[in-house]
């Protein structure tokens, strides 16, 4: 009977994944099994899941360890005892507390717990009814002399699972050594599991036993009192926002009628007609038939076996209330009188399909959240495939018209889908964190938990881990883990660096014993594959909050992040089993970008923007321009090499068209080829042929290429008459593993059927299914691309109008595509002059004045936080500093803090070089003298001294940037050796006017993207800056990498050929050399 067993979830101390546990189990006859993981309940809703497949009864428990001991083990009797075990080691963990010795001084039900404590850790005669003293197999023999045997009820045979042979115990040990960063030969015994911890069969355990059979018995009776059953379904969530579902519901409707006369002030319905009377333009669409062209109305080319059905807004694949009342028609008409059929249907469909499938409340949080955040006065962008819906659209949880762009609703949500949906709200990443806290304080802290995710050994981290503790050096290790790199040809490559020619060498060789410098490495290599994958810590989620209809305990237990909320123990995928649907909260740069560059403006020129008049900014001919040109560099996700040349091969100017670039820029596109062939199809229209009409009436805008997830459900949808939530259901079978289950198979059936009776030819019908199956795979949902298009569009506007706020903006939010340097680049090509940190003007971050913009003290490498404030705040108060002695009186500031500040030149306002300021330091600073910051009452006398000519090179400013921040704020051009290598050669201007032609060009090196040929061979796409500061591209082909190698960031002489695609101009390089700087003058050299 074994009451307690470990994963690995048993972090850096169990062997076995829940699958291994339970076969191991099922192999060797056991009927009940107790889960009891380290601290820790991620695999709980998986091994029950497991354990009832396998007829195995699952039980559930904790194994409550401190320092690396085991205080106790507890077992849940039921649900209740497994929330109260749950919530006992939450509390623990979220206000940082040490578990107690002994579990007796929680207050415990009887009825819902027992404790097994692991040794006598106080008198047997004070233990609860609840508590037993668990007696190992090793230990039998020692109730002969104790006086613990005189107490039976209170004994219980104790045999926990830890691993399975040898091989498992030597892995579990390294973990331990892991886990105390430790030598595994330093290991003490009290540090691991003994060698008994096997998973000894029934038979065993009773031969051990024998002696004392009682506590055999005990153990059967404690776990016969256990019944474990874990809540799974849609229900485990929130249920209601208002307090009842009928409340829900009557909200919702009511906030999207709403939202939908804000959304559609245009449209509205004549006297005598059912058609829209247009003041203007409606903004439902851009034309008429946008609107006409709804899913819910839209009559397939074929009479399809339920089009009529779903001509009247019901899906066809209606199964009927879940027990609720469905919405009829005429709760709906009075309130939508006014409105078009079309909207009104979609609209009468989609809240009929939210409340049928108990989803109410779920909009209505999510509203609530972006409600709170419109309140603070953030701005957000909802995203992903929840933009799908115009509900959605109206409660104002996303600004993508579904209508405009012919989303279909069933995408985001249907009756056949069996995951629960999930809408992704993208916040600014300095204010995330305060809807986060309100969310938690809105729906109690009992009931809301952020999702986590298994932080997971990889092999290169493995390798160096377990090179660790078996005690090699770390250079040795280094070298070893990199060469294994290498002839593994694994894709793990975090641990290569991109500026230094990673090893990123294919190989199917692996490395056997005979290639080891040693059985050490050998041991090294075996167990780092053991180790491969193995979870390491619990993570935080990118944003996946989960709000709960009981107490999240019943459900996990809790551990507190350093952020200052908890996270539950499982990951999303856990999450999704259980049947929790999920609030992502997430956070981006962009957004930031947004926001400060909208507070920037009213600061420095006193405007007001208005960046939600998304409608005008797509209609501006200057940003469409500023799109088209593919001069976007600071742009939300628009503003990679990539994405520069696609836009130009497109001509990309209209929204449409960038929510398709968005989307074919996608690796899974760019690798199967329909990239090209989209963008050949956009420049020569009509060179190809539709497949069938249904494809040039549906893929007309794409070109007849599957695009997007939508584009696969139009085509099943039309082609062949299956039901929208059908053909959403068929995508996710194909784009996933599940292509050979039952449900697969009837809806393939289904389609092969539909189009005979539609009469379509087999051969086409094949032809049709193989194009589904080979776009399923790689196509990207719409609506995701259309949400960042309307980000992409709203940071274009502000770097057309309004670049200096724009740029700096980028630059004070960081985490752009490129180095900060390119950003302050940017600026300077738009018209702003750089200045160098100074004290009498910089602040923390970068700030701007008119056309002024000065490097924040952020940017300075060394200069603590901490100083930077002080600077600040002294200038505040005490107004501009009058001289370096003025500036040290006033600022308790460190020797090496202050050669900092002078040699980056922020001390040059009072006109002195930067060696008669570091002289006048020392003889005007005193760091041993007690810092009082209220200046100088009196000047403070001091020797008169005569300083030599201390004159600084003309270059030395530049080469202290290089140093100190990280790049010149001059050009780097100034600083080559020889400065007529500048003018050599060609420029970005000069591209299309050199079609073909053999030519040299001279580029600042910017980055660089690698990949691998269809052979596998490294290639490199780089980007760079000419002498007159744009930008150009080269090629990289394998046969010239070795003669034309990058060697870092600098200046490049670089040959080649000049070839154009679609438009697009880039140089085929034959060779490139690095070009030397000038001589760092600074110390004499």
């Amino acid at each position: 009977m074994h009451l307690a067993s470990h994963t690995y979830y048993s972090l850096r101390y169990g062997t076995l994944s829940p699958r291994q546990l339970v076969e191991a189990a099922q192999a060797r006859g056991v009927e009940t099994l107790a889960l009891t993981d380290v601290n820790n309940t991620s695999a709980a809703g998986e091994f029950v899941r497991l354990c009832r497949e396998a007829g195995i009864r699952p039980l559930l428990g904790i194994d409550f360890f401190r320092d690396g001991q085991r205080l106790y083990t507890g077992l849940a009797r039921n649900a209740d005892g497994f929330c109260a075990l749950n919530r006992f080691l939450s509390v623990h963990s979220i206000q940082g507390r040490p578990l107690p010795t002994l579990a007796s001084e929680w207050d415990w039900n009887p009825a819902e717990v027992a404790f097994i404590y692991p040794r006598l850790v106080k008198p047997i005669e004070r233990f609860a009814g609840y508590e037993y003293l668990g007696v190992r197999p090793e230990h039998v023999h020692r109730l002969f002399s104790s006086p613990v045997r005189h107490h039976p009820d209170r004994l219980i045979a104790f045999s926990p699972v830890t691993f399975l042979d040898e091989e498992g115990w030597e892995l579990h040990r390294l973990l331990r050594a892991i886990d105390l960063n430790t030598l595994l030969s330093k290991l003490q015994p009290t540090d691991h599991a003994p060698k008994t911890e096997l998973f000894h069969p029934p038979a065993v355990l009773r031969d051990f036993y024998k002696l004392y059979p009682r506590l055999l018995e005990n153990a059967g009776r404690l776990a016969e009192s256990c019944e474990i059953e874990l809540e799974t379904g849609l229900h485990i969530n929130r249920q209601t926002f208002t307090g009842s579902r009928e409340g829900d519901y009557k909200l919702l409707e009511k906030l999207t009628l709403e939202g939908f006369k804000r959304r559609f002030p245009e449209c509205s319905v004549a006297p005598d007609t059912e058609s829209f009377r247009y003041r203007g333009q409606c903004s439902v669409g851009s034309k008429q038939l946008a609107v006409g062209r709804s899913d819910a109305t839209r009559k397939p080319p074929h009479p399809s076996p339920d089009a009529d059905s779903y001509r009247h807004g019901a899906s066809p694949s209606s199964k009927g209330p879940r027990g609720l009342t469905n919405p009829t028609p005429s709760t709906l008409n009075s309130k939508l009188s006014t409105l078009h059929p079309t909207p009104y249907t979609r609209l009468h469909r989609e809240l009929e399909v939210i409340r049928e499938m108990d989803f109410c409340a779920y909009f209505l949080i999510t509203w609530d959240i972006v409600r709170y955040a419109q309140s603070a006065g953030y701005h957000h962008v909802g995203r992903g495939s929840g933009a799908n819906s115009l509900v959605a659209y109206c409660l104002g949880i996303t600004d993508v018209d579904p209508l405009e762009l012919d989303l279909y609703f069933e995408r985001f949500i249907n009756r056949n889908r069996p995951s629960p949906p999930d809408f992704d709200i993208d916040f600014s990443w300095d204010e995330r964190d305060d809807v986060t806290d309100y969310i938690f304080k809105r729906y109690g802290w009992e009931y809301t938990a952020l999702l986590a995710t298994y932080s997971t050994f990889q092999f290169n981290a493995a390798v160096r881990e377990v090179g660790k503790v078996f005690g090699l050096p770390k250079e040795e290790i280094d070298n070893f883990a990199d060469e294994l790199l290498r002839k593994m040809g694994t894709e793990d490559v975090r641990y290569w660096k991109r500026e230094q020619g990673g090893r990123l060498l294919r190989s199917e060789e692996e490395p056997n014993r005979r290639h080891l410098p040693s059985d050490i490495h050998a041991q090294v290599l075996r167990f780092a594959k053991r180790l491969h994958g193995f979870p390491n810590h619990l993570s935080i989620h990118a944003g996946g909050v989960l709000i709960s209809e009981r107490p999240i305990f019943y459900h996990t237990a809790l551990q507190m992040m350093p952020k200052g909320f908890p996270i539950t123990h499982f990951d999303m995928h856990h999450a999704e089993d259980l049947g929790f649907h999920k609030f992502d909260v997430l956070s981006q740069r962009g957004l930031g970008h947004i926001k400060d560059a909208v507070d920037l403006i009213k600061l420095n020129q006193g405007k007001a923007v208005d960046i939600h008049d998304v409608a005008a900014i797509k209609k501006d001919e200057r940003v469409r321009a500023q799109l088209r040109s593919g001069h976007c560099i600071g742009c939300f996700y628009i503003e990679s090499p990539a994405m520069r040349g696609l836009l130009k091969k497109l001509r990309c100017d209209t929204y449409h068209h960038l929510v398709a670039a968005s989307s074919i820029i996608r690796p899974g596109v760019a690798q199967s080829g329909m990239m090209k062939e989209y963008i050949r199809r956009f420049h020569a229209p009509n060179s190809f042929d539709y497949l069938h009409p249904v494809f040039k009436e549906h893929l007309g805008e794409t070109f007849g290429v599957m695009v997007y997830q939508e584009d696969v459900m139009k085509i099943v949808h039309h082609f062949a008459g299956l039901g929208l939530d059908e053909s959403d259901m068929l995508r996710r079978l194909m784009s996933g593993k599940k292509r050979q289950g039952d449900q697969f198979e009837l809806l393939k059936r289904k389609y092969f059927d539909n189009c005979r009776r539609l009469g379509h030819p087999d051969a086409l019908a094949k032809e049709v299914w193989r194009q589904i199956e080979s776009f399923a795979g790689y196509s990207f949902c719409k609506a995701h691309s259309a949400s960042y298009a309307v980000e992409s569009f709203q940071s274009l506007y502000l770097k057309t109008y309004y670049p200096l706020e724009f740029m700096v903006a980028v630059i004070n939010n960081f985490g752009g595509f490129y180095r900060t340097e390119y950003y302050f680049h940017e600026a300077r090509m738009a018209g702003a002059t750089i200045h160098a940190p100074c004290v009498n003007n910089s602040q923390y971050l970068t700030s701007l004045r008119n056309k002024d913009i000065y490097v924040g003290f952020i940017h300075l490498n060394g200069l603590e936080r901490q100083t930077a404030a002080k600077i600040v705040h002294q200038r505040t108060v005490g107004g501009p500093f009058r001289s370096l002695a003025d500036f040290i009186s006033r600022v308790d500031i460190g020797a090496s803090q202050l050669e900092l500040l002078i040699r980056i030149g922020a001390f040059r306002f009072t006109g002195l070089s930067k060696g008669a300021l570091l002289w006048e330091k020392n003889a005007v600073f005193n760091p041993r003298e007690k810092f009082e910051a209220s200046g100088l009452l009196f000047p403070d006398p001091h020797e008169n001294y005569e300083l030599p000519p201390l004159e600084e090179g003309p270059y030395d400013q530049a080469f202290d940037e290089i140093e100190l921040l990280g790049f010149p704020l001059c050009s780097p051009f100034e600083l080559l050796a020889d400065a007529s290598w500048a003018a050599e050669g060609i420029t970005a201007a000069d591209l299309s006017r050199s079609l073909g032609r053999y030519v040299t060009m001279i580029g600042y090196y910017v980055c660089r993207k690698d990949v691998r040929t269809v052979k596998k061979e490294l290639m490199h796409f780089g980007t760079w800056l000419d002498r007159d500061g744009h930008f150009f591209d080269t090629v990289h082909f394998p046969n010239f990498i070795k003669n034309a190698p990058f060697r870092g960031r600098g200046i490049y002489r670089i040959e080649g050929r000049v070839v154009e695609e679609f438009g697009f101009c880039s140089l085929e390089v034959v060779k490139m050399e690095k070009l030397p700087f000038r001589k760092d003058e600074r110390y004499g050299g």
